[in-house]
């Protein structure tokens, strides 16, 4: 679901709930919208929350009427930027104008964060408001913990829990422990065995003897092809939780992480043509991190750039889909550029034809994504035009 489909399916629903709350007008009271934010992103539901601005009590939409208040995503930031939070978490919201019944309401978007507990480290105050700094400020079905109060101890409990992933499946607590490479320690240098520090039953195996092979353009980027296609194996007590792969190109000179690979249908030519891609906070592109982590040394920038050159990085599995919904409108036109892009076939003797349509697919793609991204909404549907 988009974003309107979500906010009318929770207008709809003719109630506030645990991570949505109405408002009839902006905030007259910085406290009261720092209080209410703080609630939200400490929701219990483990999703992201809303604040819908334009909204009466009883779920009727009234709309924006007021502008004297009324604040955009940078304002929000700005705000939240010169509050002191502990451990200097503080929470990711954005600002969203939706019309509905011809009506123009706000969305506040407060993101799901495991950074929870959000807590103030400073008291912060307006007028005889106080938001009080060590309160930790959450939601209970429609109503927010108030404000001269803190959570129960078992609120408080989940949300620490949610932070340090207590209650989460061996994958996420996996995705965790990857954002932080500097913890995981090498203790078998011949098949590159790493284990985390602080949860020692997890493991890493780089070297697992799955070695493919394998070759494709990937490989002929460099001038020497011969490369090292292998599973690394994630394990917990031993037992294999998921395998990723990995590659050591140009001779072993550069180690990556292999992108995930996906392909776009060309229906005039009744043909597919192929791109590469990582999103963020995906395992795949943790363990690219790890990596590169692992590997950073002089003349790597080089194979990074010829890499990230045919690579994709989306924000979130939304934007890939929403970005491959309209590059449809553009496809064919990509196609017929695909000649413009230089061939590196001089490169290697073994150059295929199938390896110059994917460099020169994945490279278009790629610098389509780039200039779509920068482009705002009203701008997309121009460059897609």
């Amino acid at each position: 679901m988009n974003l309107e489909e979500i906010i009318q399916d929770l207008i709809q629903k003719g109630y506030e709930g645990g991570y949505w709350d109405f408002k009839k007008e902006w905030h007259d009271n910085s406290a009261k919208l720092l209080h209410d934010i703080l609630c939200l992103a400490n929701n219990l539901n483990n999703r992201d929350a809303y604040i819908i601005i334009g909204v009466d009590d009883n779920a009727e939409i009234v709309g924006i009427c007021d502008q004297k208040n009324r604040k955009n995503t940078q304002n929000l930031n700005d705000f939240l930027r010169n509050k002191k939070f502990v451990g200097d978490f503080r929470p990711e919201v954005y600002c969203a104008t939706l019309f509905l019944n011809q009506k123009e309401i706000d969305v506040i978007i407060i993101k799901n964060s495991n950074k929870t507990p959000f807590i103030l480290k400073e008291s912060f105050c307006e007028g005889n408001i106080h938001v009080r700094n060590g309160n930790i400020y959450t939601r209970i079905v429609d109503t927010n913990t108030p404000i001269n109060s803190t959570a129960n101890n078992d609120k408080t409990e989940y949300l620490f829990k949610k932070r340090f992933r207590i209650d989460e499946t061996p994958l996420n607590k996996l995705s965790y422990y990857l954002d932080y490479p500097q913890n995981w320690k090498l203790t078998n240098e011949h098949n590159g065995t790493y284990y985390y520090e602080f949860a020692p039953e997890y493991s890493l195996t780089l070297n697992s003897n799955d070695n493919e092979g394998k070759i494709d353009f990937l490989s002929k980027l460099f001038p020497n092809k011969n490369a090292s296609w292998e599973k690394a194996k994630f394990k917990i007590y031993n037992h294999t939780i998921i395998s990723l792969y990995h590659v050591g190109l140009d001779e072993y000179r550069f180690h990556t992480a292999v992108p995930n690979r996906d392909y776009i249908e060309v229906p005039k030519e009744n043909c597919y043509i192929k791109y590469l891609y990582f999103i963020e906070e995906s395992l795949p592109y943790k363990f690219y991190k790890f990596i590169r982590y692992f590997n950073e040394r002089q003349g790597q920038d080089l194979y990074y750039k010829a890499l990230s050159n045919h690579t994709i990085l989306f924000k979130s599995e939304e934007e890939r889909t929403l970005f491959e919904q309209d590059i449809k409108n553009k496809i064919n036109s990509i196609y017929n550029s695909l000649a413009s892009y230089a061939s590196p076939r001089s490169i290697s003797s073994e150059w295929q034809d199938l390896d110059e349509k994917d460099y020169r697919s994945t490279k278009a793609i790629t610098t389509f994504y780039y200039k779509w991204k920068n482009c705002s909404d009203r701008e997309k549907t121009i460059f897609l035009d």
